[in-house]
């Protein structure tokens, strides 16, 4: 993985030299190819409009003016989406990793370090039911009769095809009993 100040120089240099930040991001060959394509385009048109602009065609000029824009512009975009699939990639591996280690905790009884993973995991659980299935889980294992049965009303919100139906109806059951025994863990936002 690329470190985090490394992306935001990538950023920084490929505004001010398209293509390089390509490079430093280790797009090597395409980063080259359009920086090469932007500096000969640049330099022809600085020749060009300065250096002889009597022998040059104004239509040639913004042919490669427009070119030099649409250069800069893909280079912009093409590292920009660059970016975005590779903090994607490392927060679907981080998601995978987070859900391994909650799952090895609740298998393993260690009912508090599984609710430090839930907290990892739950920016996940609004459009993630399998995120949101373990979760729901780990909070009927720890008890936490409000934060559980929010959690599997979200299971059940997500679950179009009612895959986790019945254990959201038998864990919701059981949350509730919990919450009627012991009235002191109802949540205050809730209805009695």
């Amino acid at each position: 993985m690329i470190a985090e100040r490394t992306l935001t120089l990538a950023r920084r240099v490929n505004w001010w030299l398209p293509g390089v930040g390509l490079i430093i991001a280790h797009r090597m060959w395409l980063g080259l190819a359009i920086a090469v394509l932007f500096t000969l385009l640049a330099n022809f048109m600085i020749w060009g409009a300065l250096v002889v602009p009597e022998s040059m065609p104004r239509t040639l000029l913004a042919v490669a003016g427009a070119l030099l824009i649409a250069i800069y512009g893909g280079a912009q975009f093409l590292l920009a989406r660059d970016l975005h699939l590779r903090q994607a990639a490392a927060a679907r591996i981080e998601r995978a990793r987070a859900l391994r280690e909650l799952q090895q905790h609740v298998a393993s009884g260690e009912i508090e370090q599984a609710l430090a993973c839930v907290d990892q995991l739950h920016s996940h659980a609004e459009g993630d039911l399998l995120v949101a299935f373990h979760i729901a889980q780990t909070l009927t294992a720890a008890e936490d009769a409000p934060r559980g049965i929010e959690a599997w009303l979200r299971v059940r919100r997500l679950d179009a095809q009612a895959i986790y139906r019945r254990e959201a109806d038998a864990a919701e059951a059981q949350l509730r009993r919990a919450l009627s025994r012991d009235p002191e863990k109802r949540n205050p936002h809730e209805p009695p």
